[in-house]
């Protein structure tokens, strides 16, 4: 109910008009510039990951049916940038925002509002920013940290889950018995220990290293030194630092990941609607 008379306050108080998809692609963009302009001007290191390194390899931008983007940096730096992204912003509108650390931290656009079909802590254009973190020596010891991690990274998305929500109906509701437990714990909590978990090794000291708080399995383990070093892929017509191993690295998240997937398998974040402020 609170969220539902937020919402309207804040429809009265402002003037929101729609974006259509070329108009916040080009706002998320506009966030990578300032993103990659910020880590090269304070020597932070970052690489694309997930869907936008895949969209820069295969169609040297986005993903066409993709709607965020991602990228990681060594936990040193993430820690870094955390620190000096609060003494020099980003850009008009542009905060990194850690609410839920440890399961989300992005960078979100504050003169947009939006919508998204599941998740509760969506509520502006983002860009997610995940810290790479040291993993035991042990490659199968390594693994199962991941799995581990990607197991509680999705009891924490139950929690983040809005009830009511469901590709049917009924699942909707018997989705509803998992959720509310989940829920009463609270995001928050589970985001805590996720962030906890992850930094147990250190990045430096580490031969494996992975991003552990959000890891989708045992396709995000990578080596550290392939991972530390560097070269330049192109998105949307600039350069952008990726790891040297990409190429293994996307293998072990998708597969023949040259081969565009099935029709059914082609979505994004299934944003409802994104608007802009105006005034």
């Amino acid at each position: 109910m609170f969220c539902f008379v937020g919402i309207k306050v804040l429809f009265k108080m402002s003037r929101f008009v729609k974006l259509s998809e070329k108009e916040y692609k080009d706002r998320l963009f506009n966030m990578l510039v300032k993103f990659d302009e910020f880590c090269n001007k304070h020597s932070l290191e970052y690489s694309l990951c997930g869907g936008t390194l895949l969209g820069a390899i295969r169609h040297k931008g986005f993903i066409p049916w993709d709607d965020d983007i991602d990228v990681v940096m060594p936990r040193p730096d993430y820690e870094r940038f955390k620190v000096l992204v609060n003494k020099y912003p980003l850009g008009d509108n542009l905060v990194f925002d850690t609410t839920f650390e440890g399961y989300v931290q992005k960078i979100v656009d504050k003169s947009t509002y939006l919508k998204t079909r599941y998740s509760s802590v969506d509520k502006h254009l983002w860009m997610d920013v995940f810290p790479i973190d040291g993993l035991p020596d042990n490659k199968a010891d390594a693994e199962r940290r991941l799995v581990t991690g990607m197991i509680i990274k999705k009891i924490t998305a139950r929690a983040d889950t809005q009830l009511g929500e469901g590709k049917t109906k009924l699942r909707a509701v018997a989705k509803i018995p998992v959720i509310l437990p989940l829920q009463i714990i609270g995001t928050k909590r589970f985001a805590k220990f996720l962030g906890d978990f992850s930094k147990k090794y250190k990045y430096k000291n580490s031969y494996y290293v992975g991003a552990v708080s959000s890891s989708c399995g045992k396709g995000e383990l990578l080596v550290r030194h392939e991972f530390d070093k560097k070269i330049n892929v192109e998105f949307n017509g600039k350069k952008f630092k990726a790891m040297s191993c990409y190429d293994t690295y996307l293998k072990n998240m998708y597969g023949d990941y040259m081969k565009l997937p099935e029709n059914y398998e082609r979505l994004g974040h299934q944003l409802k609607k994104c608007y802009k402020r105006i005034g």
